[in-house]
C-alpha cells in the first residue's frame, strides 16, 4: 500500500510516480489514487472481486456445497 501512496504523492507534487523505485504499475493508478483515498478504493475493489467470485462459483454447476463457496469468499476477503 505504501508504494501506491508514495506514487500518488509524487503525482500530487507534479512528479513522475516512477520516482518511487519499486513502483511498476500504470501511472493512471497513481493519478486516480492522488484524487481519492486509496484505502477506500482498494476495499471497494476487493469487495467487488469477492462478489464476482461468489457469482461465478454459484454459476458453476460442480459447486454444490454452500459452505465451500462461503469459505472461498471468506479467504478472499481475509487476504
Amino acid at each position: 500500500y505504501r508504494v501506491f501512496t508514495d506514487a500518488a504523492n509524487y503525482v500530487r507534487m507534479g512528479e513522475s510516480p516512477f520516482n518511487r523505485h519499486t513502483y511498476r504499475y500504470t501511472p493512471y493508478l497513481a493519478w486516480i489514487l492522488s484524487k481519492v483515498n486509496g484505502r477506500y478504493l482498494f476495499c471497494l475493489a476487493d469487495t467487488l472481486c469477492g462478489q464476482l467470485i461468489l457469482y461465478l462459483r454459484r454459476e458453476d454447476e460442480t459447486t454444490t456445497n454452500n459452505n465451500e463457496l462461503l469459505w472461498v469468499c471468506f479467504l478472499w476477503m481475509y487476504n
